[in-house]
């Protein structure tokens, strides 16, 4: 008795050196960083052994008293209940890491996606400053444009009204006839006059001629510069091919339609005695508008009227012009396609009016008892 009493203790002693190393391996094993295909084989190596290690001890234990055999009976329990708290906890730590690793995989899409979305809304709003500073920049260059060109109009209509009532010599207004004659005679007797401002009433040297240019405060006749803009007068230059594909009709019909538009305009404020438009290429005569009324008050009516107006997208620079004899101051030759000068020449190249209007006073007719003796 006594010898299968130390037989069972002693394999009791055995078991309780086995199994708790074998229940080590179970318990205290596992790390973090180990896989889970280890963990598993391990747990079902160490349930085998469990299991093995109770039959043997079941074995060993028939032959204990009751006491004993109820004390090697809980402590086995306990071991069992150590073993499913294991793994229990090994599946919870596998669950965890699993459901960590996946929670960080999302962050982290999650942030690339964030970090997509906030690098596209940079790129458009770049591109939105890109667009918004070429407006400004496109906007100040017209302005500045804009700005230019006023300025320029300022000036230039400045000087035109310092030039129209700075005092000049004071023009004979007795009779309209005689004053572009007593200007000529005056010239013989002074030189410093200028002998084409007081033929056409434009000198292609301007305000920088050597010469004198008597403006007069009061005539009959006005000259609105460089009124008349159409494609006869753009295509003046003979060297320019594109006057090839332009015959004399079309430039006739041209002008006709720029005559009936403004000499109804200019017969509202009185008779007219002349009209003529230039068809020069010097730019001091491309496409002056001459007219000459009946009497002076009409004259005045017109200048008035007509100054600082716009039409055909430029601002009109009109004056008092001396011309009143129409005969010195027209080419002779241009008529007849013979000017020697072709475009430099400095005397007027006029347009023909439609239905032969004023042509007589190209003869500078002053009246009835002149027609007469002329015949």
């Amino acid at each position: 008795m006594t010898s299968s009493t130390d037989d069972v203790v002693l394999s009791s002693e055995i078991i309780e050196q086995k199994s708790p190393s074998e229940h080590n391996k179970i318990e205290f094993s596992s790390s973090p960083t180990e896989e889970k295909g280890v963990k598993d084989v391990q747990a079902k190596v160490s349930t085998n052994e469990s299991v093995q290690t109770m039959v043997d001890l079941e074995k060993s234990t028939q032959k204990l008293p009751r006491k004993e055999w109820r004390k090697l009976k809980k402590k086995q329990r306990k071991k069992l209940v150590r073993i499913e708290g294991a793994k229990l906890r090994q599946q919870q730590q596998a669950e965890q890491e699993k459901q960590d690793a996946l929670s960080a995989e999302v962050m982290k899409k999650l942030n690339e996606a964030v970090e997509r979305k906030r690098n596209a809304e940079r790129i458009l709003w770049e591109v939105k400053e890109r667009q918004i500073e070429k407006q400004n920049v496109e906007r100040r260059e017209k302005q500045e444009q804009e700005a230019k060109r006023r300025k320029i109009i300022e000036e230039n209509w400045a000087k035109t009204v310092k030039s129209i009532t700075t005092k000049k010599p004071k023009l004979s207004s007795d009779s309209s006839s005689n004053s572009t004659d007593s200007l000529i005679n005056k010239e013989k007797n002074d030189e410093r006059l200028c002998s084409f401002y007081l033929k056409t009433g434009a000198c292609r040297y301007g305000s920088l001629c050597d010469r004198y240019h008597p403006y007069p405060e009061k005539s009959v006749t006005i000259l609105v510069r460089n009124m008349y803009v159409g494609m006869p007068v753009q295509l003046a230059d003979e060297e320019n091919d594109d006057n090839l594909e332009f015959d004399d009709e079309e430039a006739e019909r041209h002008y006709f339609e720029f005559f009936e538009d403004t000499h109804s305009e200019f017969l509202t404020y009185g008779k007219i005695v002349q009209f003529k438009v230039c068809n020069n290429f010097q730019h001091h005569l491309r496409g002056n508008v001459y007219v000459q009324y009946e009497k002076e008050e009409e004259a005045e009516r017109a200048l008035e009227a007509i100054r600082g107006r716009w039409y055909a997208g430029k601002q009109l620079i009109a004056e008092y012009c001396p011309v009143t004899k129409w005969k010195a101051a027209i080419c002779g030759v241009y008529e007849r396609n013979k000017c020697p000068k072709g475009i430099h020449c400095n005397f007027l190249h006029v347009f023909k009016n439609p239905r032969g209007l004023y042509k007589q006073a190209d003869l500078d007719f002053e009246g009835p008892h002149r027609r007469k003796s002329g015949e």
